[in-house]
This record gives C-alpha cells, sequence and structure tokens, in this order.
C-alpha cells in the first residue's frame, strides 16, 4: 500500500512539473525534421525554372509544356523567335536539343549552305549528313547556337525590311566591324553578339 501511495504521489508530482512530458517531448523532436522538409522543399522551388516569375497566361502552360519546337508555334515563318517572353520554352528547348528535321524547317530561309552551317556549328558536312540520315537531334550546345542564328537572322531582316539585302550586308566586308564579313563571325557566340550590336547601331541610325 505504501509503495502504490509513493507511486501516485510520484505520477502527481509529475503532473506539477514545469518538465514536459514523454509525448511533448516526442514531439519537439518531431518539429525540426518538418521545418526541414520545408525548407527543403522551398530550395526545390526557388531551383525551378518553371517556377520562377510565370507569365500569367493562358498560353504560358503550352509553350512549358513540350520541349519541341513544333509545340511552341505554329508557323516558323510568323514566329518572333526574339519575343523575351518564349525565354522560358527557349531554354527547354535547348536542354532538350532539336532534331535535325527541325533544324531543316529554322535554316530554311537562310542563305547558310551546309558547309556554312558546319562552320558555325563547329562540326563537319559529314557530321550533319549523318544527323540527318539517323533523325539525331543536335546537342545543347549546338541547339543553342542554331537558335541563336535564327534569333539574329529575324533581328537583321526586321532591320533591313528585306531578306536579301541583308543577305548581302552579311557577305560584305563591315568597317565597324574590322573589315571582316558579318558572316565570319557567326560561329562563336560573342561573333553573334558584335554582329547584334552592329546591327542595334544601324537601326538606331548610328553609323560608322
Amino acid at each position: 500500500m505504501e509503495k502504490k501511495n509513493t507511486t501516485k504521489q510520484g505520477k502527481s508530482a509529475d503532473k506539477g512539473s514545469d518538465s514536459p512530458s514523454p509525448r511533448t517531448g516526442s514531439r519537439s523532436r518531431k518539429a525540426p525534421k518538418a521545418r526541414h522538409r520545408g525548407t527543403k522543399a522551398a530550395a526545390l522551388k526557388s531551383a525551378n525554372l518553371e517556377a520562377l516569375e510565370k507569365p500569367q497566361d493562358a498560353r504560358y502552360g503550352l509553350l512549358i509544356a513540350q520541349p519541341q519546337l513544333e509545340a511552341l508555334h505554329g508557323d516558323f515563318a510568323t514566329f518572333d523567335w526574339n519575343d523575351d517572353y518564349r525565354g522560358h520554352a527557349l531554354v527547354r528547348v535547348i536542354r532538350h536539343g532539336i532534331d535535325y528535321g527541325v533544324f531543316e524547317k529554322m535554316a530554311e530561309p537562310m542563305p547558310f549552305e551546309q558547309e556554312a552551317w558546319a562552320t558555325i556549328l563547329n562540326t563537319t558536312t559529314r557530321t550533319l549528313d549523318r544527323y540527318k540520315k539517323e533523325h539525331r537531334s543536335f546537342k545543347s550546345q549546338q541547339t543553342e547556337r542554331i537558335i541563336e542564328i535564327k534569333q539574329l537572322y529575324q533581328k537583321g531582316v526586321d532591320v533591313f525590311g528585306d531578306k536579301d539585302n541583308f543577305d548581302a550586308w552579311l557577305e560584305t566586308e563591315n568597317l565597324s566591324l574590322g573589315r571582316i564579313r558579318p558572316v565570319s563571325l557567326l560561329d562563336t557566340s560573342v561573333g553573334i553578339h558584335m554582329v547584334k550590336d552592329e546591327l542595334g547601331r544601324i537601326e538606331h541610325g548610328i553609323l560608322a
């Protein structure tokens, strides 16, 4: 009997104590784990390109859902390659790579022959032939270069107002570019930006 009384008194003392019960202690141990999961989820969200500054437009879901260029537009001739709105979608395309069939559609209005494309893409005509025969996709770096050239070409046609005039300008020695032909700079990203800058000066009436 004496032991029982002692036990009851011990229990009542525990209830009156400020120290947490075993159950409360277990909850406090789980809390950091839950916070860790929340932090990880937040980190993943912040690293997600699609989750950052999504345009509030119904078309965005269609643009971002497919990595292939066919899903981004219905007509290559009217597609605006320099529209900042399509930045997220183009990043996905670059990471995925475009196949040779899409490349042919993109290259169709441009004046570059296969040898010129081989130089621009830092590859060989033999490799391009193999890509075409095997329906292969370009690597990310080559895909990005193709899109850069497409953006540049569209910009040039807009500035000159005519495809033939821009084609002729690409093949003409340019004083501002160091007396070299603009087309000879298209095999590097820096060169492409140099040509773009020159087009910007022409567009705003700043001539050398």
